[in-house]
């Protein structure tokens, strides 16, 4: 026989009465998912955010955030973004990248790439984060991305 639930359990309401169900393999991650969800519904957050991935804001910002600038610009940051964010972290859920993913990742780029492409990277992914927040794509996302490591390759230049 089913017990009731506790007291402050249950379904989350919105929008009329509508009603969105909650679940999760144990009761302990179900109520954390009731918690977080009504977190993100008092603070205004719309539904598709919980959706929005690393690569939608960057393409989003790679449409809208480069307005103003130089079609090379424009085009570098696209290829940039294209051959390094999109394939590894593109798919990922904003909402729970983590700076530990970021790092890991940014030390991956670290063996191929030089300290300027690096910090042109992060700066693609920052940006795109922060017109995500301003947006209210996403919540105030403590966990901005870390900073930048060196590169393992040294860039050689002539006198």
């Amino acid at each position: 026989m089913t017990t009731r639930r506790s007291r402050g359990d249950g379904s989350l309401f919105w929008h009329e009465g509508r009603r969105r169900q909650i679940s999760g393999k144990t009761k302990t991650e179900a109520k954390a998912k009731l918690l977080q969800a009504r977190r993100d519904r008092a603070d205004g957050l719309p539904e598709e955010s919980r959706t929005y991935t690393v690569g939608d804001a960057v393409e989003s910002w790679l449409a809208f955030g480069l307005a103003g600038k130089a079609p090379s610009t424009i085009s570098n940051r696209r290829i940039q973004a294209e051959r390094h964010i999109l394939p590894t972290l593109g798919p990922r859920r904003l909402s729970d990248l983590t700076t530990c993913e970021v790092d890991r990742w940014l030390q991956e780029q670290t063996e191929l790439l030089s300290t300027d492409s690096i910090k042109r990277l992060l700066s693609i992914l920052r940006r795109s984060i922060a017109r995500a927040q301003a947006q209210d794509l996403v919540a105030g996302m403590s966990r901005s991305c870390a900073s930048r490591p060196m590169a393992g390759r040294v860039d050689h230049r002539s006198l």
